[in-house]
């Protein structure tokens, strides 16, 4: 960028420099063509003085010397009237030479190399541009694998980085004759393993009724969407924490078992939150000697 905006500053130098030119140029053609008509004029002055000095050596009423140094004189002007008209026919000759668009050949070069710096300037700048990253929304950045001077490419090998949304959302699998009771606003309730005794509440959202399975193999590749497969003859829910477990942390990934309280089998509801609170007490032992 500093190079390219460098470049176009020295150009649009060269720029001026070439109208200064041409102004001088123009400033010269008319010096030539006066010096031209000032010495034409003592030219033919000469011309006269030396035919009157040629016809007085030859009556004897004037001098040789005289004459010789009137034809010197005349040769002299001649060479003068020569000089300025090669001058004036190098100036005219410069100054007639024009491009399509009527700027002088030097004009036109320099005008031409600004306008093809400043397209590779914009291109730098919108290159420049696309190495920022904007969130969709507000989140954290973890996995980054950028670093000052790495390039991310339209399709890489590995992500340049992984976004986690602050806004959480659990995904709940059932059955797909189970997913007929449920409808968005009831009340659920979680379970995570990562937080032994506690129960989270929760509110249904939505059901997501396309998920990875439902793609069709178009292409030589199935992208699989979602964040983990879901298995066969299953659906998935989506549920949104309620207010006072709304700043809850858990960790992407994190597996737990919960419950829907649809409006069918209300009798049993209390049972099973019954159950659930029980098996979440058991949450708290570690199987496992370390």
């Amino acid at each position: 960028m500093n190079a390219l905006e460098a470049q176009l500053e020295q150009l649009e130098v060269q720029l001026i420099t070439a109208g200064a030119t041409t102004k001088g140029l123009s400033e010269q053609l008319r010096n030539a063509r006066g010096a031209k008509a000032s010495i034409a004029s003592q030219l033919k002055l000469a011309r006269v003085r030396e035919d009157q000095t040629r016809q007085l050596a030859a009556t004897g009423a004037g001098s040789a010397y005289d004459h010789e140094q009137a034809q010197m004189n005349v040769a002299n002007l001649q060479a003068q009237l020569d000089a300025a008209t090669a001058t004036e026919s190098q100036a005219r000759q410069k100054l007639g030479a024009k491009t399509d668009s009527g700027d002088q050949d030097e004009i036109a070069s320099a005008k031409a190399q600004i306008a093809r710096a400043e397209a590779q300037l914009k291109d730098a700048q919108w290159r420049l541009d696309q190495t920022i990253y904007r969130a969709p929304t507000s989140g954290t950045v973890v996995a980054l694998s950028l670093r000052p001077g790495a390039m991310a490419v339209p399709l890489p090998l590995t992500p340049a980085m992984t976004f986690v949304e602050d806004d959480q959302w659990i995904m709940m699998i059932f059955k797909q004759n189970e997913v007929r009771k449920i409808k968005p606003g009831q009340e659920a309730e979680i379970a995570m393993k990562m937080y032994p005794g506690r129960i989270i509440k929760c509110k249904v959202d939505s059901i997501m009724w396309a998920t990875a399975q439902g793609q069709l193999p178009i292409g030589v590749m199935n992208t699989a969407g979602g964040v983990a497969p879901v298995p066969p003859n299953s659906l998935a829910v989506r549920l949104i924490k309620d207010r006072n477990d709304k700043d809850l942390f858990l960790a992407a990934g994190a597996m737990g078992g919960g419950a829907i309280y649809t409006d069918s089998g209300e009798p049993i509801h209390i049972l099973r939150k019954i159950i659930m609170r029980v098996g979440t007490k058991l949450d708290w032992l570690i199987l496992k000697l370390h």
